[in-house]
């Protein structure tokens, strides 16, 4: 290659003026290239590509794999991540399915309780039917019985079927918006605490029917509130009507007992067994039978005490003599008067003062026209000087029937009743049992 010069001219930085020229020579040809800059700029890029291409196709080929593998390595873990989240997901939602399936089953088994509940006190009813009979037969005051409300068959009703449609346990909310435990959104306890200890949901349920069911102060508390309010009051009512049968039994032997009349009690021969404890005594069936037993007692002190002559055989008669020591009429002086007399005007009728067995009905000495009752437990009663007896020997009677009317036959100064109390053949104050009776008017 060569670079020749024009003579004379001067060499200088700058533009040149002569191009490169390249000489080829063979034997005896010589043939001239002239080199002109873009030819070797274009070359010079040709081979500047090829050479980039080359070390990048080299670059691929050595790390391809390595890249790939990355590349894969990545993709890997982006699907294992998915996988690990749908998996959660997944888990997620069958521990919700459980928990909701088993708040159902608890959700149903308290209604279902409740409906028992519900059903065993209103059932009740014929129980209290027939204990409210027995104390208006003896002389109590009936109390008012509480009742359940229908409330538990409501809760039933809005929750429709006991058994889970398609899984899904519906409710009626207060504003009968319905509500589904197997949906996922706004999913929540229908209990204050989850059965299997998950949070509460954030999301707002204050209207809804678990928030309903799972308050504090939501309807099942609600019902069980009601229906332990109706079982308290039921045993009040028990308790209430025993303690008045107790009440008016003691009353009823403390007025005996000042006339002398013992009630007999529980008997406490030829018996014995094992002691066994009742257990609760708030129990309804235990106030149940221990009303009946106080029942069953004054009952049976009502009945001894209608056996015994505490009536009045002429009420509203005024008494002309007294029991006890006297001035005999007659003989003009000193006597007992084994009864009273009672002032009446003839012709009056003359009542049995208690049940019994009339033994006498006729004349009988100083008597004169006499009926004389048995009543039992030692005592008699008689009733003498009237004018016309209406019963037979051997007939029972009831209280307040009339066995006579009054006159003035055998030792007698004038129209009166002559009215007898003894006990075991001695002579008592008939006074004192007809003020008894007038006390055990109020209790019978």
């Amino acid at each position: 290659m060569s670079h020749p010069t024009t003579p004379g001219n001067k060499q200088s930085f700058g533009r040149r003026s002569n191009l490169h020229t390249i000489t080829i020579t063979k034997g005896d040809k010589t043939r001239k290239f002239t080199v002109r800059p873009a030819y070797v700029a274009t070359v010079s890029g040709i081979l500047g590509i090829f050479v980039l291409g080359y070390l990048g196709a080299t670059a691929y080929l050595v790390m391809r794999d390595d890249l790939i593998g990355a590349s894969l390595a990545k993709q890997a873990r982006l699907q294992h991540k998915y996988e690990a989240r749908i998996t959660a997901l997944r888990s997620r939602i069958d521990l919700i399915t459980s928990q909701q399936l088993v708040e159902q089953q608890a959700v149903e088994s308290r209604v279902q309780e409740l409906l028992k509940r519900q059903s065993e006190l209103g059932s009740r009813s014929d129980i209290f039917g027939d204990v409210l009979k027995k104390a208006a037969t003896n002389g109590l005051t009936p109390a008012t019985v509480a009742v359940p409300k229908s409330r538990p068959q409501e809760i039933q009703a809005n929750m429709g079927s006991s058994q889970p449609l398609d899984g899904v346990f519906k409710l009626q909310s207060r504003d009968s918006t319905e509500l589904q435990l197997g949906a996922l959104s706004g999913t929540s306890s229908p209990f204050a605490t989850s059965v299997l200890g998950f949070a509460p949901s954030r999301v707002d349920n204050s209207n809804t029917a678990l928030a309903y069911f799972g308050q504090s102060g939501g309807i099942f508390n609600a019902m069980e509130n009601s229906l332990q309010d109706v079982e308290t009051k039921q045993i009040s009512a028990l308790k209430e009507l025993r303690s008045n049968a107790i009440s008016k039994t003691k009353k009823i032997a403390r007025i005996l007992k000042n006339i002398g009349v013992s009630l007999p009690g529980e008997p406490t021969e030829n018996i014995g067994g094992p002691l066994v404890e009742l257990g609760n005594q708030e129990d309804f069936a235990t106030q149940i039978t221990a009303l009946d037993a106080a029942l069953a007692n004054l009952n049976k002190t009502r009945k001894t005490v209608s056996k015994l002559p505490v009536g009045n055989p002429l009420p509203g008669q005024s008494t002309s003599s007294r029991f006890g020591r006297r001035v005999d009429p007659f003989e003009r002086r000193a006597a007992l008067h084994s009864g009273i007399d009672l002032r009446a005007p003839r012709g009056m009728p003359v009542r049995a003062t208690g049940d019994g067995k009339v033994v006498k009905a006729g004349r009988n000495g100083g008597y004169g026209l006499m009926v004389e009752v048995v009543h039992g437990n030692g005592l008699i009663t008689r009733y003498a000087h009237m004018s016309k007896v209406l019963v037979k020997v051997g007939q029972r009677i009831k209280a307040g029937v009339t066995v006579g009317k009054v006159g003035s036959t055998g030792r007698s100064t004038g129209p009166h009743l002559h009215y007898e109390v003894r006990y075991r053949g001695k002579p008592q104050n008939p006074a004192r049992y007809v003020r008894a009776g007038t006390r055990l008017k109020s209790l019978l």
